[in-house]
């Protein structure tokens, strides 16, 4: 039975996780690579103590196009809903920070 903490836990990995995987495709967006990694701007969404949350994971691991490269060389290219937007739309929905 989980409790009501385990609960919250759950939301904040959920959001956690929404939002690295969001600041990975926005810095693919951008041409952020890990060198690059300070042009993604600061998130304060999680408090002081996790500003740099997001600019780590971009340091560590790249942006999105890098980790799929990385990541899955034996499968076929990026195509459909794995490659970047024309350009007509965002490709997700970032509120104003």
């Amino acid at each position: 039975m989980a409790t009501s903490q385990s609960l919250e836990w759950d939301a904040d990995w959920s959001a956690y996780v929404y939002w690295v995987v969001a600041s990975l495709v926005k810095a693919e967006e951008e041409g952020i690579v890990a060198v690059d990694f300070r042009k993604l701007p600061e998130i304060k969404i999680f408090g002081p103590k996790f500003v740099w949350m997001l600019r780590g994971a971009i340091l560590g691991v790249g942006n999105y196009g890098d980790v799929y490269k990385r990541n899955n060389e034996a499968l076929p290219p990026r195509a459909n809903q794995n490659l970047l937007n024309n350009g007509s739309s965002p490709q997700f929905w970032l509120p104003s920070l």
